[in-house]
């Protein structure tokens, strides 16, 4: 069997250890709250998106309002659009 060498292990884990400290201060930099709502079942839900070339990508999602500050904003319309039967509680 093949033995590791620890400079090998310590090259990968610095560079892992590099990628993802990146990650979280873009994500926190960037990231809005949205309702976002199922297209097939109408449940609906609040998200954090991150702005990703100028749009906010939410996957097969619809987004139902957004973006707000915080996600207490977000929870105010979720209440909102479930009134209006918008949205099916999640």
């Amino acid at each position: 069997m093949p033995s590791i060498k620890p400079r090998s292990v310590a090259f990968l884990a610095l560079g892992a250890a590099a990628m993802l400290s990146s990650l979280p201060a873009f994500a926190a930099s960037d990231g809005s709250w949205f309702v976002v709502r199922e297209e097939t079942t109408s449940n609906c839900h609040t998200q954090q998106l991150v702005s990703v070339g100028g749009g906010y990508a939410s996957g097969s999602q619809l987004r139902a309002g957004g973006p707000y500050s915080s996600r207490d904003a977000a929870l105010k319309r979720l209440g909102e659009l479930q009134r209006q039967g918008v949205c099916t509680k999640g």
